[in-house]
């Protein structure tokens, strides 16, 4: 079992302490609470500063320092949790963000292709079907190309 050291000097600044020390005794006010395991000292003994006048026992202390580093454990593991989702995101927003860059290329060729067939079908250059299936692809892209802003 492990202990935590009682110093007088810990006990001598604290103000109940230097109350009870005007009356002519000196109360024992520790930083830290817990069963007391060892007393060093006896009533009347002189004590000095630095001197170790008890041992505590220190199992609230360790299953307090063991909760926390579980707490720090469990937010550390949400935090990396956390990065997985962002990267995982941004993985999904490149990939959404190719796809617009390529349906934007194939509607600007379709709108292209549009103009062009327009112009060849009503010189007689293609036929008239040919003319409109590049009308009927560049609407069909543009709606496309539309879609994801849409959504």
């Amino acid at each position: 079992m492990e202990s935590v050291l009682l110093h007088a000097a810990d006990v001598a600044k604290h103000p109940a302490a230097q109350r009870s020390n005007r009356r002519g005794r000196l109360g024992c006010v520790p930083k830290t609470s817990g069963r007391i395991l060892e007393i060093r000292v006896r009533e009347g003994d002189l004590v000095s500063t630095g001197d170790i006048i008890a041992v505590l026992d220190d199992e609230q202390l360790r299953a307090r320092i063991e909760q926390a580093q579980a707490e720090v454990q469990q937010a550390q593991a949400k935090a990396r949790s956390a990065r997985d989702q962002i990267a995982v995101l941004n993985e999904q927003l490149r990939q959404e963000e190719a796809n617009v860059a390529q349906q934007e290329a194939a509607h600007d060729i379709a709108a292209f292709d549009k103009e062009a067939y327009t112009r060849l079908a009503q010189s007689g250059a293609v036929s008239e079907r040919q003319g409109k299936q590049a009308v009927s692809t560049a609407t069909n892209r543009r709606l496309l190309w539309l879609a994801p802003s849409a959504a």
